[in-house]
C-alpha cells in the first residue's frame, strides 16, 4: 500500500470508530474504577463483541494504554487504537507480530 492509501484507510477507520467511542470510554472509566476487582479479559471480550468496526478483526485488548488492536480484513493492516481518560484517542498502524 502507498502512504496515501494507508492514510485513507486510517481516516476511514477513524470514522468507523466514532460510533464506538462512548462504549469504549465507558469501559475505560469502569476499568479505572474496578481494575482491582475485575478481570481485564472480560473487558477484552466486551471490546471484541461490541466495539470492532465492520471490516475489521479483533486481535487483542490492552490495559495501558487502554484500547485494542484490530486488523483490516481486506488489507491485513493492523492498527492499535487507544484512549485516555482525558479524551485523547490515537490510531497507530503497527506491524503484525511474527507467528
Amino acid at each position: 500500500m502507498t502512504p496515501n492509501e494507508i492514510t485513507a484507510e486510517m481516516n476511514a477507520l477513524n470514522e468507523a470508530l466514532k460510533p464506538k467511542l462512548d462504549g469504549l470510554f465507558y469501559l475505560l472509566d469502569r476499568w479505572s474504577d474496578e481494575k482491582e476487582y475485575e478481570d481485564f479479559a472480560d473487558y477484552g471480550d466486551a471490546m471484541k463483541t461490541k466495539h470492532v468496526p465492520d471490516g475489521y478483526t479483533f486481535i487483542s485488548a490492552h490495559e495501558r494504554p487502554f484500547g485494542l488492536t484490530i486488523e483490516n480484513i481486506a488489507s491485513k493492516n493492523q492498527y492499535r487504537f487507544s484512549i485516555t481518560k482525558t479524551g485523547k484517542c490515537t490510531i497507530t498502524k503497527i506491524k503484525p507480530k511474527a507467528k
